[in-house]
């Protein structure tokens, strides 16, 4: 993958992973606030009946108020974990595009260099 076209499919696929989760951050950050409720309701509950002992056997009222006191901690939780994947995507895309800066002012350098020991 050291060949130009290689990075470059790398770098044009890094900045799609960019662009793409912009878009998601942009979907999820538009739903109306029953419609999120109920995404992270439903994922809590989920979580309950696997990490809670006797989620199941529960009244379905104390259910409901065990995946109330979790949400909030858990839509906080998403939030920060969206953005952190954002970060890291910029992240990779800053280091490639400060290395290829470098690699292309390096590769003028030696140029100009070799033109004055002709």
């Amino acid at each position: 993958m050291n060949s130009p076209a290689g990075t470059s499919r790398i770098r044009f696929i890094l900045w799609m992973c960019v662009v793409t989760w912009m878009a998601v951050i942009f979907f999820l950050s538009a739903q109306e606030a029953s419609q999120s409720s109920s995404l992270s309701g439903s994922a809590i509950w989920s979580v309950a009946e696997i990490t809670q002992p006797g989620f199941r056997d529960m009244p379905r009222d104390e259910q409901e108020s065990l995946v109330e006191q979790y949400q909030h901690i858990a839509r906080k939780t998403a939030h920060m974990l969206a953005y952190m994947v954002l970060g890291v995507f910029l992240g990779i895309c800053s280091v490639l595009f400060a290395h290829w800066v470098w690699k292309t002012k390096h590769a003028k350098a030696q140029n100009r260099i070799g033109d004055l020991l002709k």
